[in-house]
């Protein structure tokens, strides 16, 4: 009886570690995810986080402000651009390991211009979401 638990067990573990090794496998790629999400506004709308927090400088720069965008005042964004459709690859450290991770900040973050704008996604069940905007251009 007791090894016929231990086999059960052991089935389950393997199952389990199937699935997680299927489900790393489908998740999607964020290159990819985000093109599409540039220049297709109906799936741009279907895969955001609403209400979306969206914070901004106030108008003397002095205090961030944050407010709740919901579904029906969202204006599509192109996050980038067609120039910008080659980016291949950027790293976020300089040992340039590819650790994958749930969660990919794109900014814009101009030089003696004042643009500062991070937008935040995050991957959930395998597929990515703008969960936040934070624009603090000046």
């Amino acid at each position: 009886m007791k090894s016929i638990f231990i086999v059960l067990f052991l089935l389950l573990m393997s199952f389990v570690n199937q699935f997680q090794k299927s489900h790393k496998g489908s998740a999607e790629n964020f290159h990819h995810f985000l093109v599409r999400f540039s220049f297709d506004e109906t799936f741009q709308r279907s895969r955001i986080k609403f209400p979306l927090e969206k914070s901004e400088l106030s108008d003397d720069y002095k205090k961030t402000v944050t407010v709740k965008v919901d579904s029906a005042d969202w204006k599509p964004v192109s996050v980038i651009h067609k120039e910008q459709l080659y980016i291949t690859d950027i790293r976020f450290s300089f040992e340039e390991q590819e650790e994958d991770s749930d969660e990919r900040i794109f900014a814009y973050i101009g030089i003696e211009n004042g643009i500062d704008i991070r937008y935040y996604f995050k991957r959930h069940k395998g597929l990515w979401w703008l969960v936040k905007i934070a624009d603090f251009s000046t």
